[in-house]
């Protein structure tokens, strides 16, 4: 029952409010609540108590946005416990000066509704990319665009000397060129559209700003984060421990491990791409030289990706569907347009060269060899 519920006419009842839990102890850290008591000040008694229910939900809402914005960087959810410096703190700011502090909470609330807002604005400024092929798709498109742009521009500056006729030959080609590339017949539907990146930009931008703020602004979140980069560095070291010696028997490597834990060092180290932000805490490698944690799981990942394509082309037993059978575990390792730290013509070149040392190696028997050779043409042109 709440300091309004007791009262048949619902107005506010002191000795209700009294029975809340943890209220007396909130009443108390107003200097002038003695004599509140004393002289039965409803308005006054009933004003701090306002703010001790304010309190509740704004702590709830603080660490709703605390989680999110801690999960969307490390994808760890904070437990409670984790989060308990947030009462702490603002207890502790009642005690210190509730008016200021009653004051901070208004502040704070305002924060919790602005991160509402501009997550929707995001959302549905996602939505709208999506819709028109994703936020990759349209940045490669708005850079294309520059270029198209001045194919266009040159054109029509060029029919100072040239013959009319072949200028408009010239823009009908690059605007086809637009028309295919970019699935629209004309260059201002493509302007329009790609405003929708600009704005999804700006969007993003401010979120970024505002989490910044929040985190470096609001005195608990460095306790907090300093606690969850533990967490973080746990769950990583749990995927690979470059601090290991190399392993001696790479067949106990399991590579899908490796290739999480280069995700997640990515995600810790620039943050999820998908939300385009960079760690709010900003620390969670903090005591880890990156470089050289790169390079060892690199180095761990190139060798057990070189022992299992060797090891498939070596070794592959033959016999009926000899050839698709190799052609579906090397083509695993072609198609990878990551491995470890090499991204597109580099992984695909790392591939290439482990395939082409398999069927140089003398172990190869030749029918193993033919076959790899055959995947390597058709596959690694």
């Amino acid at each position: 029952m709440t300091a309004y519920e007791a009262s048949a006419e619902g107005q506010f009842d002191i000795d209700e409010a009294l029975n809340t839990a943890g209220f007396a102890e909130f009443l108390a850290c107003f200097p002038d609540a003695e004599r509140m008591i004393d002289k039965s000040d409803i308005k006054g008694i009933e004003r701090i108590y306002c703010a001790f229910e304010n309190k509740k939900e704004t702590v709830r809402g603080l660490k709703d946005v605390c989680k999110d914005e801690i999960y969307r960087d490390i994808a760890i959810k904070p437990e409670e416990a984790d989060l308990a410096g947030i009462d702490a703190y603002i207890d502790a700011e009642f005690k210190r000066d509730p008016d200021a502090a009653l004051k901070m909470l208004e502040d704070l609330s305002k924060t919790i509704q602005e991160f509402g807002a501009s997550q929707d604005r995001i959302a549905a400024k996602e939505e709208e990319l999506e819709e028109l092929g994703g936020w990759s798709k349209l940045k490669e498109v708005k850079k294309d665009l520059k270029s198209a742009e001045g194919v266009m521009g040159f054109w029509k500056g060029a029919r100072r000397f040239v013959k009319v006729e072949f200028v408009s030959k010239k823009d009908a080609d690059a605007k086809k060129r637009i028309a295919e590339e970019f699935g629209i017949t004309k260059l201002g539907d493509v302007k329009a559209k790609l405003s929708t990146i600009t704005d999804a930009e700006q969007a993003t931008k401010e979120f970024d700003k505002m989490r910044k703020v929040f985190f470096t602004a609001f005195a608990p979140m460095k306790d907090i984060a300093d606690g969850m980069k533990t967490k973080a560095q746990d769950k990583l070291k749990a995927m690979f421990d470059h601090t290991a010696p190399m392993p001696t028997d790479l067949g106990t490597v399991d590579l899908a491990k490796l290739e999480e834990a280069q995700r997640y060092f990515k995600q810790l180290e620039e943050g999820p791409e998908a939300g385009h932000i960079k760690p709010a805490g900003d620390k969670y490698l903090e005591g880890i030289d990156p470089v050289q944690f790169q390079f060892d799981l690199d180095t761990v990942i190139l060798a057990k990706i070189d022992k299992e394509i060797q090891d498939a082309v070596v070794g592959h037993s033959l016999g009926s569907g000899a050839f698709s059978r190799l052609e579906k575990t090397l083509v695993a390792f072609i198609a990878k347009q990551e491995i470890g730290s090499f991204k597109g013509s580099d992984a695909k070149y790392f591939v290439k060269s482990r395939l082409e040392a398999a069927i140089n190696n003398h172990a190869t028997p030749p029918a193993n060899k033919l076959l790899a050779k055959r995947i390597m043409v058709k596959c690694l042109k």
